[in-house]
This record gives C-alpha cells, sequence and structure tokens, in this order.
C-alpha cells in the first residue's frame, strides 16, 4: 500500500512540474522563427483577395502556400530562417515573384506585391530584399555582422601595448631568411 501511495505521489509531482514548465512564459516565449507576410494588389492599387501567395526557402527549398484575405493581405507565420522567394498567382494576372528575403529569427519581413493583368504564363521577378522595417512589434533581431580583420585587431592591440608603456619592440635586420636582433 505504501509503494502504491508513494507511485502516485511522483506521478502527481511530475505533472505537476510538467504543467508548470508549460504555463512559465519564458519557456515559451523564445523564438527561433520568422514571418513573412504583406499585401497583394493590381496595378491600380486595389486589393486583391484569394491570390495563392508561395513562400520558398531557397536553400531547403520547402515551401509554404497560404491565400490572401478579403483585406488582400496574407501572413505565413513560424517560419525558419534563411533566404526566401515569394510567388504570387491568381488566373488573368502575371506571376508576381520577390526574391532575396532574408528572414532572421522572429523578424516580420514585409513583402507586399503588385501583379498586373495578363498571360499566365508571363512573370515579373523582382530581386532584392524588401526594407527592414518592423511595424508589428518592438522586438529587436537581425544578423550579427563581422567587424574589423585581423589586421586590425593587431594593430589595435600593439596600440594598446605602446599607450601602456611597454618597450618597443627593437629593430630587426634581414639576413635573408634569418633575423637577427641589434
Amino acid at each position: 500500500m505504501q509503494q502504491k501511495q508513494m507511485y502516485r505521489k511522483t506521478i502527481l509531482f511530475l505533472c505537476l512540474l510538467s504543467a508548470l514548465v508549460w504555463v512559465t512564459p519564458s519557456s515559451r516565449a523564445q523564438v527561433t522563427t520568422g514571418t513573412i507576410l504583406g499585401t497583394v494588389e493590381d496595378e491600380t492599387g486595389a486589393v486583391m483577395p484569394g491570390v495563392e501567395i508561395t513562400v520558398r526557402n531557397t536553400g531547403t527549398g520547402i515551401s509554404r502556400t497560404v491565400f490572401s484575405s478579403n483585406t488582400g493581405g496574407y501572413r505565413a507565420p513560424q517560419i525558419a530562417i534563411g533566404d526566401y522567394g515569394v510567388q504570387a498567382e491568381l488566373p488573368g494576372f502575371e506571376t508576381g515573384i520577390r526574391s532575396g528575403i532574408t528572414l532572421t529569427v522572429g523578424r516580420e519581413a514585409v513583402v507586399n506585391l503588385r501583379l498586373s493583368v495578363g498571360e499566365v504564363t508571363q512573370s515579373v521577378e523582382v530581386t532584392g530584399e524588401a526594407p527592414r522595417i518592423q511595424t508589428g512589434a518592438s522586438e529587436i533581431g537581425g544578423v550579427v555582422a563581422r567587424l574589423g580583420s585581423s589586421t586590425d585587431l593587431r594593430h589595435r592591440f600593439a596600440t594598446r601595448l605602446v599607450d601602456n608603456g611597454a618597450e618597443p619592440i627593437p629593430e630587426q635586420q634581414s639576413l635573408g631568411h634569418l633575423a637577427m636582433l641589434k
């Protein structure tokens, strides 16, 4: 009887612990994806509902298809980070293509598309990334760029040594592949 009661208490404890971890906001707040969203318009600026939008990761080939709403807006949430292309198709209109979109952690990339009346066989491709304007949230996200080079670091290190009063390195005389100190 004692073992059965201990077993029940252990199960109850584990259930409560897992529920606590699931409810904790910090465990759910960690974002490792981004969102691609935008509006689809025709050449007059009128919104276009029902447009098929395909978001494709150019590195993996994985794609997701969404449709524009009655207001012409579309949203593809929780997409893995990487480089993307967006394609918009609607019968009777040229296919709109945008490429070169880099999605980073937590970013909402706004990719607005404009379709022209035309044959289905025609497509308009716009290459380049949409401006990095984040209107949906006040979070900071981006790509960390490499700053400086190894020669810059060596120069800063040498300058710091001289500024700290270290002795300068003696002059060297070169004798072929040997160097001698004075």
